[in-house]
């Protein structure tokens, strides 16, 4: 079972990769792969991407400042997709801290076909609750849930991490603005409103600490009624 994990700069997805792997030990073999070049990883990795390109030394090789050796990091990365996809009960990849370096670059996109051939897959988008407490970042959210899952190819779970510390907005009062009908926003809410229904969060709300590891549980009842041929997340 292939995991790709993905999320905003800071919504903890190493922390997920470490503590979530520990959690999946207890009855499963699982591997974990960096394919973040910029940093190293806060846990065993089985594969590092910086094994084979690190960011620090693509900008001094290249002149290049940060954002463009991320850029050519990853592009670099292609050449060793092969010894980045491994097959294990699960395989926890933890992505680059800026999203886009893996959603939007033809790595990611090879990546995903990959993972794609290479047994059950899905992705997580790790959202950080705190950003969600507003309609317009909740929206937000679910927008990018919907984009990932068109632009991996993946099923996606959208899981809200750091819920401990704030809790993400409940649905119902997206529906409460939508009703009022007042100003731009709520138009907007409104025909942006049928992504909901292509995330999992019409299913159901996933909340995790991953620092604590709370919440582990259910994460890994998503995964598996995902892994079994109902993928009935209800």
């Amino acid at each position: 079972m292939n995991i790709l994990i993905l999320g905003h700069a800071g919504s903890g997805k190493s922390t997920l990769v470490k503590n979530f792997g520990e959690y999946l030990e207890k009855n499963f073999s699982v591997s974990r792969v960096n394919l973040d070049t910029a940093t190293n990883p806060i846990y065993r990795a089985d594969v590092d991407s910086r094994s084979f390109v690190k960011a620090e030394e693509i900008m001094e090789n290249f002149n290049l400042g940060i954002n463009g050796a991320l850029l050519k990091s990853v592009e670099m990365l292609k050449n060793h997709i092969p010894e980045l996809v491994l097959k294990d009960d699960f395989v926890l990849y933890d992505t680059p801290g800026q999203l886009e370096l893996f959603l939007y670059t033809d790595f990611g996109e090879i990546f995903s076909e990959k993972l794609r051939e290479n047994g059950v897959s899905l992705a997580i988008f790790l959202v950080d609750s705190y950003l969600c407490r507003t309609p317009e970042n909740f929206l937000s959210a679910i927008f990018q849930s919907a984009v990932i899952s068109l632009r991996t190819g993946l099923q996606t779970l959208t899981v809200f991490n750091k819920t401990d510390l704030e809790k993400p907005l409940p649905f119902s009062k997206l529906t409460e603005l939508i009703e009022k009908g007042e100003g731009i926003l709520s138009e907007m809410l409104e025909n942006l409103l049928p992504f909901y229904d292509l995330t999992s969060l019409r299913y159901r709300t996933i909340e995790i600490s991953a620092e604590k590891f709370v919440g582990f549980d259910e994460l890994s009842g998503a995964i598996n009624e995902i892994q079994c041929s109902c993928g009935d997340l209800s």
